[in-house]
C-alpha cells in the first residue's frame, strides 16, 4: 500500500516534468521527433504508391500510359484539362474527340488514379466481352469507365456492338456513373456513327471535347 501510495503522491510531479520536457525539448529530442514524423511520412507515401498501383492494375489501363501519370510526367494538354473538369463536376459523360497523340488515353487514365478506381476498355475489345458475364458486370458497374478509341470498332451486321454499346451508355447514365470516351470522330461523324437515340440523349447531357489537331499543351 505504501508503495502505491508514494507512486500516486509522485505522479503530478513526474506529469509535470514530463510537460516541461515537451515544452523544452532537447535537441535530441527534437531530432528522434524529425525522425519518427519523416517515416511516418515516408509510411503514408509508400501506402499511397501501392494503392495507385493496384489502382492502374486492376483498371486493365495500358502500360504506357499507367507509367506516365503514376510518374507525374502527364502533361497539362487541352484533354487533361476538360478531365479535370469532367471529374470535378457531376456530370455522368465526357467525350475526348481528337487526332492521335494529342494525350486523349493518358488524360483518360490519369481520371482513374485521381479516383483509385475504375476500368479501362479499348473500343475493338467491347464487342466481343458483350457477351461475358462478368465483364458486362465490370463495365455497366464499375465507378468510372474508360472506352479508349471508339470508332474503330468492327460494327457487325447483326448489331451486336451497337446493342451493347446502347445498354452500356444508357445504364451508365441512369445510374450516375463516370464514362470517358475517347475518339478519332469528330461529332458530327460520331452522331452519324452511333446514331441510337438513347445513346445520343444521353451523351447529349455530357461534356463532348473536340480537341485542335495537334493540340498536345493546355488549354491557354
Amino acid at each position: 500500500m505504501s508503495n502505491g501510495s508514494a507512486i500516486v503522491d509522485d505522479l503530478p510531479a513526474s506529469l509535470q516534468r514530463m510537460l516541461e520536457r515537451e515544452n523544452n525539448p532537447t535537441p535530441e529530442m527534437l531530432a528522434r521527433r524529425a525522425e519518427n514524423e519523416r517515416e511516418a511520412r515516408e509510411r503514408e507515401i509508400e501506402k499511397a504508391r501501392h494503392r495507385l498501383e493496384a489502382a492502374m492494375r486492376d483498371s486493365q489501363a495500358p502500360a504506357r500510359s499507367a507509367r506516365i501519370v503514376m510518374s507525374g510526367e502527364a502533361k497539362e494538354t487541352r484533354a487533361m484539362a476538360a478531365v479535370r473538369a469532367f471529374m470535378a463536376s457531376g456530370g455522368s459523360s465526357l467525350v475526348l474527340a481528337g487526332g492521335k497523340g494529342c494525350g486523349k488515353s493518358t488524360a483518360a487514365v490519369w481520371a482513374i488514379a485521381h479516383r483509385l478506381d475504375g476500368y479501362f476498355r479499348y473500343a475493338g475489345e467491347l464487342a466481343g466481352l458483350s457477351r461475358d458475364d462478368d465483364e458486362r458486370r465490370k463495365i455497366t458497374r464499375s465507378r468510372l469507365l474508360v472506352i479508349d478509341d471508339l470508332g474503330v470498332e468492327y460494327l457487325d451486321d447483326k448489331g451486336w456492338f451497337a446493342a451493347f454499346f446502347d445498354e452500356v451508355i444508357v445504364r451508365r447514365h441512369d445510374n450516375e456513373l463516370k464514362t470517358i470516351i475517347t475518339t478519332n470522330l469528330p461529332k458530327a461523324k460520331f452522331s452519324a456513327r452511333y446514331r441510337s437515340e438513347r445513346v445520343l440523349d444521353r451523351l447529349s447531357t455530357g461534356m463532348f471535347v473536340e480537341i485542335p489537331e495537334g493540340s498536345m499543351r493546355g488549354a491557354t
